[in-house]
């Protein structure tokens, strides 16, 4: 019979949290944390106090203190996964370069998502040691994202997977703090710097970029999506021109890579030199080159707009300045160009990679609006400024 252990919670997240050691509790409060700076606070109800949360911080370790004198109670399946664990510890360590010989004592935090459960696995330090992802509908999904972290694992910017146990699929955890963001307003636009740490990011996706090339069609030309741009009245004759002109070159060079898809700055964790993705969950092995890249300078500014004030015209002003002024998105076109040269592309499937990208996220916003925080009109204008160029 398993001891309670476990305290209970539906908000933010349906979590239960081992209270035996302080690691899950002070962990989730860093997840909270996290959630505040980069989940764009700005842009809910009561924005203001929350983005202002979302830019000091909370107090994590009273935070922590607190959950762990709530009620607790019996989680037996997640008993029963620990128990796995240890059985099969010796051949996870064989399979790892960071994992002691014989397990430590464990403790957990489970989350509840959509299509899984996420258990995170601490030792005998507050930073998890594995994290294990059990399927809770379909199992395609974490199967594909273990694919993915297979595939990945040559280029080093992956966690180690390390196998199957029981139903869960376990991987390493990884070390580091996400990509730093700080407010951002549009009138802050020319002075936006590239940072050392943005360096490491590119370099990362380069390697990735390269270890991945394969002769393929990519997806994003396959799936016909893009022709919603070539179809709408929210972008003019010269734009669709230099569109159809960019998806002609790429179709011809038929080359993608694995891409990641949600590089935002909250899965890019940067420790030492090093740098790591996770969430793997929504990865493509057959992903346009360059995307990546792209995908990460913006969210970087938008993550922090979203510290201050989101709107679909502040954003858009905000990636005017930008575009025209200063250096940040000549660096962030130059990273994309070195993830297309990296796979074998040329200077002019570079261009081409970046148009095609800007063009897929109006495709995605036509056909899906609700699904994005950034409306149609304002990702058509920014194409548009794209292919002004």
């Amino acid at each position: 019979m398993a001891a309670s252990h476990y305290v209970q919670l539906t908000y933010p997240w349906k979590a239960a949290v081992d209270a035996r050691r302080r690691a899950p509790a002070l962990f989730l409060a860093s997840l909270i944390e996290q959630s505040l700076r980069y989940g764009m606070p700005s842009t809910r109800r009561f924005g203001s106090q929350l983005a202002f949360i979302g830019r000091r911080g909370l107090p994590r370790r009273s935070l922590a203190t607190l959950l762990r004198w709530l009620p607790r109670k019996d989680r037996d399946d997640i008993e029963e996964l620990l128990v796995e664990l240890k059985i099969t510890w010796p051949e996870l360590a064989d399979r790892s370069e960071h994992l002691s010989p014989e397990a430590p004592e464990l403790t957990t935090l489970t989350l509840e998502r959509a299509s899984a459960t996420t258990v995170f696995v601490f030792g005998e330090t507050d930073d998890p040691i594995l994290v294990c992802k059990l399927p809770r509908t379909d199992p395609a999904e974490i199967e594909m994202e273990a694919g993915a972290l297979l595939e990945a694992s040559s280029s080093g910017t992956a966690p180690a997977y390390l196998g199957v146990v029981g139903r869960a699929h376990v991987q390493e955890a990884v070390k580091g703090a996400p990509l730093k963001v700080r407010p951002i307003t549009p009138a802050d636009g020319a002075a936006i710097a590239w940072s050392a740490d943005h360096d490491r990011l590119a370099a990362a996706l380069d390697r990735l970029s390269a270890a991945t090339s394969k002769r393929h069609v990519a997806d994003e030309l396959a799936d016909g999506e893009v022709q919603r741009v070539m179809e709408s009245d929210l972008v003019g004759p010269r734009t669709k021109g230099k569109v159809s002109a960019a998806l002609a070159g790429l179709s011809e060079w038929k080359t993608s890579v694995l891409k990641h898809a949600d590089t935002s700055p909250q899965n890019c964790l940067l420790h030492a030199d090093e740098v790591r993705l996770v969430d793997w969950a929504n990865a493509r092995t057959f992903g346009m080159p360059g995307f990546d890249c792209y995908n990460a300078a913006l969210s970087f500014l938008d993550h922090g707009l979203g510290l201050v004030r989101w709107s679909d015209e502040r954003s858009l002003e905000l990636f005017r300045t930008v575009l025209r002024e200063g250096t940040y998105w000549d660096h962030a076109r130059a990273a994309g160009a070195s993830c297309v040269l990296s796979a074998g592309g040329n200077d002019d499937h570079a261009t081409q990679s970046e148009i095609a990208f800007f063009a897929r996220r109006l495709a995605l916003r036509i056909a899906g609006p609700d699904r994005f925080l950034l409306g149609a009109p304002a990702a058509a204008r920014m194409l548009d400024l794209v292919c002004e160029r």
